[in-house]
């Protein structure tokens, strides 16, 4: 049992919860890049939130961010992601593990659930985005606990032995910089599908409608 002598300092309790929660976030980012079927749990709960709000907020969030609206619904639900990975982050390794394993399932829920919300007739493989990266959350976690809080002995190497702690925040930098660039490399996949829909409805467009006509006499 942790006495309060061997507690990790409550900074590295945050810092370890907010980059599993990047990473969770970055891998499922990548997995929606493989098709066009799935997409980034984070832009579906931004659409549940946007459908869910009522008029007089999108007005007013409008008339406050111009055309950068949605910009500042990601960045709102990516704080509100930050803090709650920071909790999972002192849970998992001042509290109990379980309890921030059920966080990060949670953290699954709701981004299958509103992948669901916005999909009608979706099939359920939708939802592997949100459970891969409940996944990824909940391993760092681990990894983390382990490391950190595994044992006694543990906890005295990395608050006795500098080559242990440098070794451990090294591998934390690691999977932050993994973290950012998978993310990056996810949300720059998923732009394809996109570009290529609009190309499909252009196409598409032209089929039906046909060429303009050339006016007479040109």
């Amino acid at each position: 049992m942790e006495t309060p002598q061997t507690r990790p300092p409550l900074t590295l309790c945050l810092v370890v919860g907010v980059v599993a929660g990047a990473t969770g976030i970055a891998a499922a980012q990548l997995i929606a890049s493989i098709t066009r079927n799935f997409r980034s749990p984070v832009l579906d709960v931004g659409d549940r939130v946007v459908d869910g709000v009522p008029s007089w907020a999108k007005d007013l969030a409008i008339s406050w961010f111009g055309t950068n609206d949605k910009i500042a619904l990601l960045v709102g639900i990516g704080s509100m992601l930050g803090v709650f990975a920071a909790v999972l982050g002192v849970l998992a390794l001042r509290k109990n593990l379980n309890l921030a394993y059920a966080g990060a399932a949670l953290f699954g829920v709701i981004g299958a659930a509103a992948t669901l919300g916005r999909r009608t007739g979706a099939n359920v493989s939708v939802v592997i985005p949100s459970i891969v990266g409940a996944g990824v959350v909940a391993l760092v976690l681990w990894w983390a606990r382990r490391q950190v809080v595994g044992n006694e002995q543990v906890t005295t190497s990395l608050e006795e032995h500098p080559s242990h702690r440098r070794r451990f925040l090294a591998s934390l930098g690691l999977i932050s910089t993994v973290a950012v660039v998978g993310g990056l490399t996810g949300q720059r996949l998923e732009r394809r599908f996109s570009a290529e829909g609009s190309r499909d409805s252009v196409a598409l467009t032209q089929g039906t409608t046909g060429p303009p006509a050339i006016p007479t006499g040109a």
